[in-house]
């Protein structure tokens, strides 16, 4: 599962948690790195603090690469108060690298934090400047590793999961699977990723799987609804722009088709893949999923086709502008198929949507929901004009309603 590596600072109280409310999610990698020196505050992410206004804070990121930074301050007295604390489950080893003067502060180089235990560390200097360079670095630790996130629910003991990625990964370079418990798989550039999508989790649990790209690309992710689909609970950020060896990926259908443990998905999802035309049955099943964020189509101006998107949801209600930037899309073909605990239906969903040809069967079986006359357009000022002359097919559009208060001829 996830390491943590705890961070504190001191306070008059005592050691205090940086971030009380959100810890850091690590898995396996290198550096937590100091990338900076300030004098008089308390900087996020922060191992130290100070004891009068002559000390100095070493700052620590757990994002940033390894860096060295300046000392150069005209103190009587620099003190320097740290606090690793070790939450992994294995030793790990704080490596300093000291420039000349600087090597007043820290006589021992390399320290030791055994598991599950924290070290204090305080050093001084007296005289009437510091100059010199300082670098730090933890080595044989968890980091933060940037990259498409999920989490999955790992059911037993020694199971044998894949991860839902399919056929060949970006050429433009390799790209590296986390899978949570310390361990991690590269996939090389251009490569079929079935040999190397499969991992054996030794312990039943939660696990946060990244799939980390430093190129920006990333192979096509799609769940197979009888494998493995279910075991999906989150998605925690976006996607990178997928493709397939040399080919940008225009469609996200069945992306997420029957993870009925799905229970959150970010708004920016797509953010990375705006030439994206397809979105049927992405998310049809997913039962859990009871909210639809408002802009999780917006950078899809090009999309096309949205049959049995949320084919089945548990939503209850729809976001007016959810489709507002979609105006190229040609079908909303049972969209919202089955979804009975729908209530609210806005006014104005499709007002957008002026290249529509197919609204056959799109809030069929939504028994609870309560319709009007101008969820298409504005009922009052473009019922006579908005679907003239065109071709549009609303065939059992709301089929097995019982609460249809559509005007005639939108139904």
């Amino acid at each position: 599962m996830a390491k943590n590596i705890q961070m504190k600072q001191k306070t008059s109280s005592g050691y205090e948690d940086v971030f009380p409310r959100t810890k850091a999610e690590l898995v396996e990698g290198v550096g937590l790195n100091a990338v900076n020196i300030t004098e008089n505050g308390a900087p996020f992410e922060t191992l130290s603090d100070y004891e009068s206004d002559t000390d100095v804070s070493v700052v620590f990121s757990l994002e940033n690469p390894s860096r060295t930074v300046n000392i150069n301050q005209e103190k009587e007295r620099v003190r320097v108060n740290c606090l690793f604390g070790n939450e992994t489950d294995n030793d790990i080893t704080v490596v300093f690298g000291l420039g000349v003067e600087a090597q007043l502060f820290l006589p021992d180089t390399n320290i030791v934090i055994p598991a599950g235990k924290s070290v204090e560390l305080s050093y001084v200097r007296r005289g009437v400047k510091i100059a010199g360079y300082f670098t730090g670095e933890l080595e044989n630790v968890a980091e933060v590793v940037p990259g498409f996130k999920t989490d999955w629910n790992i059911p037993n003991d020694n199971y044998s999961f894949d991860y839902p990625i399919t056929g060949l990964s970006p050429v433009d370079g390799d790209c590296r699977i986390y899978w949570g418990d310390g361990t991690s798989t590269v996939i090389p550039a251009n490569t079929d990723v079935t040999s190397y999508k499969n991992h054996v989790y030794a312990k039943a649990g939660a696990y946060m799987i990244t799939l980390y790209s430093g190129h920006g690309f990333m192979p096509v992710f799609k769940v197979n609804y009888y494998i493995h689909a279910n075991l999906l609970s989150r998605v925690r950020n976006s996607f990178y722009t997928m493709k397939e060896g040399g080919n940008t990926v225009d469609s996200f259908s069945y992306c997420f088709n029957g993870c009925g443990s799905l229970a959150s998905i970010p708004s920016d999802l797509f953010i990375n893949n705006p030439d994206a035309t397809k979105f049927s049955q992405c998310f049809g099943l997913c039962y859990s999923l009871e909210a639809i964020p408002a802009d999780l189509f917006r950078y899809n101006v090009r999309a096309t086709h949205f049959s049995n998107t949320f084919r089945g949801l548990k939503i209850t209600q729809i976001p007016v502008d959810l489709f507002r930037y979609n105006v190229e899309t040609i079908y909303f073909t049972q969209c919202f198929i089955d979804c009975n605990g729908l209530v609210d239906i806005p006014a104005g969903l499709f007002r957008y949507n002026i290249n529509v040809k197919f609204f056959k069967e799109c809030f069929s079986g939504c028994s609870s929901a309560v319709l009007n006359a101008s969820i298409f357009c504005d009922e009052s000022a473009e019922m006579g004009t908005r679907f003239a002359g065109k071709d549009v097919d609303f065939a059992g559009c709301f089929n097995r309603n019982p609460n249809s208060k559509a005007a005639g001829g939108t139904a």
